[in-house]
Parts: structure tokens; sequence; C-alpha cells
């Protein structure tokens, strides 16, 4: 993947997104239990329905084994709202996570990254 819609959704530079090599999410994950990576965000579902764009989302069938690991090794996974990772298990709803190696790191990181998510979580006018 070559380009990140990311910045053009949230209006912010290229050089603050981070480029995903990964085609999976639940390689993010388990890159988090290897302690690879401290936080992950997929808000994807989150801004693509509330900016009105479209955009592939992952399932729940595709974290599944990936947040059992997570959970395991000591990391966790919250929805995007930050509450429990309570996702139907089916093939057609859009699923998107946060997910932190270990406990220390969410309790510092959630409150800002649910902060920065903030403004996405409302509906928003055509016009805004």
């Amino acid at each position: 993947v070559q380009t990140c819609a990311l910045p053009i959704w949230l209006g912010c530079a290229r050089e603050h997104c981070w480029q995903d090599d990964y085609v999976c999410s639940g390689g993010l994950l388990l890159n988090a239990a290897l302690g690879a990576q401290r936080v992950i965000v997929d808000a994807r579902p989150l801004l693509a329905e509330t900016a009105s764009l479209p955009g592939g989302t992952c399932h729940a069938y595709d974290l599944a084994a990936a947040v059992l690991i997570l959970e395991e090794a000591g990391g966790s996974v919250h929805s995007v709202s930050g509450g429990p990772f309570d996702q139907p298990l089916d093939a057609t709803s859009p699923v998107g996570f946060l997910a932190f190696a270990n406990p220390g790191t969410a309790e510092r990181a959630l409150p800002a990254i649910l902060e920065s998510l903030d403004p996405w979580s409302r509906p928003r006018s055509r016009n805004s």
C-alpha cells in the first residue's frame, strides 16, 4: 500500500501517519502480544461512517484468535469507544478496535486516544 487515506480524513500531515505494512489485523495484535508494538488503533469503521468515506474494515472473525493470544500475553483489546471488545461474530459487521500490549500502556494511552477519536464519534453534517 503506497498511500494513506487517514491524513486526508483527519486533515493532518502525512508524516504523522504510520503506514501499516501488514494486511492482517490479527497479525498486528500478535505483534502487540510479542511486544513489537505497544498500541494499535484501528478506527476505520468509525472514521468511514462519520466522514461518509468508503473503507475496508476487519471483522470479528479476523481477530478472534489474536485477541485471545494478546489477552493471554497480558495485553488488552477494547472497542473504539474504550469499552469492552464485544463484537458480533458475523461476516458483515465492521469492527474497529484499540489494542494495548500491557495494562500500563492502556492506562496511559487510552484517554489520549479516546480524546483524539472524540470528534469522529459524533455524526457530522455533510457541510462540516
